[in-house]
């Protein structure tokens, strides 16, 4: 039908749709069995279930039996079915992850599970309705649709009303990023429905996509949905959304272990991307910093007997006075946490915010954020820190950046009780980090 009708088609295709379906016409057999995805399924349900003894699947499914009845001849055989769970659990579950496009993040989620693909089987064959309405697997099964098991676009009542709103332009394909897509918006966004991706992507990824589309999004009406392999919400950018989970007993797929939906109207948190400084000053510059750490235990005397603090003050400015140029070049690769906290901080909407950055030292802390964002959100800002050298740093940055009227440097030492003193009142903080 596609190489009868491809003619008529092509003229209405871009120029990338072109290119692709004019080799594709000719070398796609399936949509179900094509890529690499298509290849694990057919050998999966096509090669595997047939050698464990479940090739009647497939066959009831042709012939039209009914739900019950599958049902009950899939329970008839349960020890292939965990036989080959077993299988895919234990020997495939990585290898056809690949090859189904799924990424290590994203297995990551789920991996404390042992039997997930055990649990995925159990919900397809006995929770959900192969014949009539789980088209999703049976397409995979049979290598087609069936007309009164497929998905409702594919449906012959629906084709009038599909083809009227796709003269009157409701669809728009986008290729390119979500980013692209959101940013070109037009009107506001009602519902953005995100599926899995972002259990693909670190939280400064995540915190960026829900940034753009924030600034798109209906402020009254806008929803955000999503789901995921992770058995609770797994991102900080999205724990702010304050989302609500979703009943997914109905689910087809069944590979996703929740769904989520939040209002845009009652969020609490704001969302700006961070940004990204660089502090590399060289090879050199890292190994000499490297040495006066490794050899600190040598001149340690010396450095200590020119300083006036005493106690713990006084070994920790003795380790760090001559260090404090090189330090966050050098400490940039050891530090790996602190981005992951700085992606992770939350903006409260209506900002006015107040920040205690503990151990903040040159507050490298400040440049995730972008000048424009402190101003936005920040009332005042504190770098809290023992060591004055460090500290000398961070107010060259604080004056640097021009928000000498929002942060300060405190020279302390936050384990004793008289930090509290030089503190902003119990109360009043919003938020206290502790980078190092």
């Amino acid at each position: 039908l596609l190489k009868e009708v491809y003619p008529k088609l092509r003229p209405m295709l871009s120029k990338p749709s072109a290119e692709f379906w004019d080799e594709g016409v000719d070398t796609i057999k399936s949509f179900m069995y094509s890529g690499t995805s298509g290849t694990m399924s057919y050998f999966l349900f096509r090669v595997l279930f047939p050698l464990f003894g479940l090739g009647f699947i497939r066959k009831e499914l042709e012939q039209g039996t009914t739900s019950e009845k599958l049902t009950q001849m899939v329970s008839n055989n349960s020890y292939a079915i965990r036989g080959i769970a077993w299988l895919m659990d234990n020997i495939m579950l990585r290898g056809g992850c690949c090859l189904a496009g799924v990424p290590e993040r994203q297995m990551a989620l789920g991996l404390h599970r042992p039997n997930n693909l055990a649990l995925v089987i159990e919900r397809v064959f006995f929770k959900t309705d192969l014949v009539h309405d789980n088209y999703f697997y049976s397409g995979y099964l049979l290598g087609y649709y069936k007309p009164d098991n497929c998905p409702r676009y594919l449906k012959k009542e629906h084709f009038a009303a599909m083809k009227k709103y796709l003269k009157d332009g409701k669809l728009k394909l986008v290729h390119g990023t979500i980013l692209d897509a959101i940013d070109n918006s037009t009107v506001p966004i009602t519902v953005a429905s995100l599926l899995d991706h972002m259990d693909w992507m670190p939280d400064r990824m995540i915190n960026e996509e829900l940034t753009h589309l924030m600034r798109k999004m209906d402020p009254v009406n806008g929803k955000i949905f999503w789901r995921t392999f992770a058995d609770n919400v797994h991102a900080a950018p999205l724990n702010w959304l304050n989302a609500t989970r979703v009943d997914d007993t109905d689910d087809r797929v069944g590979m996703y272990w929740t769904t989520w939906i939040a209002s845009i109207k009652d969020l609490q948190i704001a969302y700006e991307e961070r940004i990204d400084t660089k502090q590399d000053l060289g090879m050199i510059n890292k190994a000499i910093t490297g040495l006066k750490m490794v050899t600190f235990p040598f001149w340690k005397p010396l450095v200590s007997s020119t300083l006036k603090v005493s106690g713990h003050a006084k070994d920790m400015e003795a380790f760090y006075k001559y260090q404090k140029e090189g330090y966050d070049s050098f400490r940039e690769g050891l530090l790996h946490a602190r981005p992951a906290l700085m992606e992770a901080f939350p903006l409260k909407k209506g900002g006015g915010m107040v920040w205690i950055d503990i151990g903040g030292g040159t507050a490298r802390n400040l440049e995730f954020l972008s000048v424009e964002v402190i101003r936005k959100y920040f009332k005042e800002i504190i770098i809290c820190d023992i060591s004055a050298s460090l500290l000398e740093i961070a107010q060259k940055r604080i004056i640097a950046m021009g928000i000498q009227d929002i942060a300060r440097v405190v020279e302390h030492d936050v384990t004793q009780a008289s930090v509290l003193s030089v503190l902003p009142a119990a109360g009043t903080v919003d938020c206290i980090t502790m980078s190092y």
